[in-house]
């Protein structure tokens, strides 16, 4: 199955696993911010999980650009990649309920469709390759 494919739903799952416990966090009342925060560190240890295991570590890969890093390597470059995608999103979530007054639960959802795009490109070409 090509890498596309299994970023979607290994992403999608990891996705709807701590956007659910976000949106529970939130509706409990627990604030926006330190809900992003606490559902972000879930989701890079199963995103790297997820992804290490399963979405880039097929063989067509690793013919084609030579023998993969290690897994501390990897997990370097895979918390670098998730730093960025925190600011940008904490950024995005941020201007829309503090600027434009949006549901924080809307716009989270928002900004994480935002970043999948570039958290692809950067985890197939930067993190797992």
């Amino acid at each position: 199955m090509n890498s596309k494919y299994k970023f979607l739903i290994a992403g999608g799952s990891n996705t709807a696993i701590t956007f659910a416990l976000y949106a529970l966090m939130v509706y409990k009342g627990i604030n926006y911010n330190f809900s992003l925060a606490v559902t972000y560190f879930l989701g890079i240890v199963l995103g790297f999980l997820f992804n290490r295991s399963w979405t880039f570590s097929d063989s067509d890969t690793k013919q084609k650009e030579g023998p993969a890093k290690p897994a501390s390597s990897q997990f370097i470059h895979y918390l670098l990649v998730y730093l960025l995608i925190f600011v940008v999103n904490f950024l995005i979530l941020n201007l829309l309920v503090k600027i434009f007054k949006f549901n924080p639960i809307l716009s989270q959802a928002f900004a994480v469709t935002m970043s999948t795009v570039c958290s692809y490109l950067l985890q197939k070409k930067w993190v797992f390759r």
